[in-house]
């Protein structure tokens, strides 16, 4: 969901099984007071390994009843450790890998490339498109200095 639909993790620790629409294919991630509501398309890989999660692993780690989604080994509710580990073993597979920020910040820079402006506003889930611009002017200085560093003619 970091990669394919730009959560932030505050949104991931949110997220309860009534906003997953299998059927549909869909998923809402609600808003908060800095961000908007959105409701985005799931990848066909993504739907079977949730429906894998929510009708056998899920059921597995609850110990007490709750709706929210995702739930840490232990079964408990607080995602933190788990997360810290997921990157820890990210950054050991790729050692550019930071955090999630990063991750989120990518795919927004991919989407701004592959979609206009406001579609990429409402899929981020930015209240203000300034918040959105940011990203296609990190991207043009990223492309700079990259330009800098690596062109041929560059002194």
């Amino acid at each position: 969901m970091y990669i394919y639909q730009g959560v932030k993790t505050d949104e991931l620790k949110k997220l309860q099984t009534s906003h997953i629409d299998l059927q549909q294919g869909k998923i809402h991630i609600p808003g908060s007071k800095r961000s908007n509501s959105r409701k985005l398309s799931l990848k066909p890989f993504q739907i079977l390994d949730l429906h894998e999660y929510i009708n056998r692993v899920r059921s597995e780690l609850i110990t007490e009843p709750t709706d929210q989604l995702f739930i840490s080994r232990e079964g408990n509710r607080n995602l933190k450790n788990s997360m810290h580990h997921l990157f820890r073993a990210l950054r050991r597979i790729n050692p550019q890998v930071r955090d999630a920020r990063q991750i989120r910040s990518s795919v927004i820079v991919r989407w701004l490339n592959n979609h206009n402006l406001r579609q990429v506003q409402y899929m981020a889930g930015h209240k203000y498109v300034s918040s959105t611009e940011r990203y296609a002017m990190n991207n043009l200085e990223e492309l700079k200095s990259e330009e800098e560093k690596y062109h041929p003619l560059s002194d």
